[in-house]
């Protein structure tokens, strides 16, 4: 086991979008090895089967696109964080089931999150600065919500915003894993207060990225989620001008 997990950390990470496309190929040469299969079944039935038995189609099981997964996932809790105010703070792996349909079921909502207009509009910014790598918004966008350090040292409130909302790349942790890089922030500017309508999107955010870490999976939360961060001001700025 020790073994294993050591292949799977020196194991370079893999991008979300690439991952869909390699995972959507895979699919489309499983169903399409199992149709040439099958259509000679097909001609072996319509003849010597006839006569000496006819063999059974066979689908293969096609594996469960992780990638896909992953982005239903990003969509639903942006859409309970920016359209309904209201979401799950606590969306780990095991409230999550996978159905026999295919469909996701979330499950244990006992960590419910509800936040103002208010909020939704300024974390929509905050957001959308991410995912446009926007370093300066992206700070004053979480000054502006309320996020202090000792310092306000643009570089570190960057890092730890990026971190904690949006993805956790070695861009943003210089390469350190989860315990040096808050060593590193603590020690360069150590976090003073954080608004608690912040902490729970945070959790979100590490949760989602969480569930594909597990697999080798890196993916920017923000850019799931700016779409409905968008829309949140789009809304915002036609409803200024009436």
């Amino acid at each position: 086991f020790d073994e294993y997990v050591a292949r799977q950390r020196a194991r370079p990470p893999r991008d979300l979008e690439a991952f869909a496309l390699r995972q959507h190929a895979l699919a489309a040469a499983l169903r399409a090895r199992d149709l040439l299969v099958n259509a000679f079944r097909l001609a072996y039935n319509l003849s010597l089967g006839l006569l000496l038995g006819k063999a059974s189609y066979s689908w293969t099981d096609v594996p469960i696109n992780l990638a896909d997964m992953m982005r239903l996932l990003a969509e639903v809790h942006a859409h309970e964080i920016f359209v309904d105010g209201c979401f799950n703070g606590d969306p780990h792996p095991g409230n999550i089931l996978l159905m026999p349909d295919g469909r996701i079921a979330l499950v244990d909502y006992g960590q419910v999150k509800t936040v103002s207009p208010e909020f939704r509009l300024q974390y929509a910014r905050l957001v959308v600065a991410l995912a446009d790598h926007d370093h300066a918004e992206a700070v004053r966008m979480a000054r502006e919500i309320g996020m202090r350090t000792r310092k306000c040292d643009p570089e570190v409130m960057w890092r730890l915003i990026t971190f904690h909302h949006d993805r956790d790349t070695d861009d943003v942790t210089m390469g350190k894993n989860l315990q040096l890089f808050m060593e590193w922030a603590e020690a360069k500017d150590p976090m003073v207060f954080t608004p608690s309508d912040l902490i729970f999107p945070a959790r979100v955010s590490m949760m989602m990225r969480g569930l594909g870490n597990a697999f080798g999976v890196k993916a920017s939360i923000a850019k799931l989620w700016r779409p409905y961060a968008q829309a949140v001001i789009d809304v915002h700025a036609r409803e200024q001008r009436v």
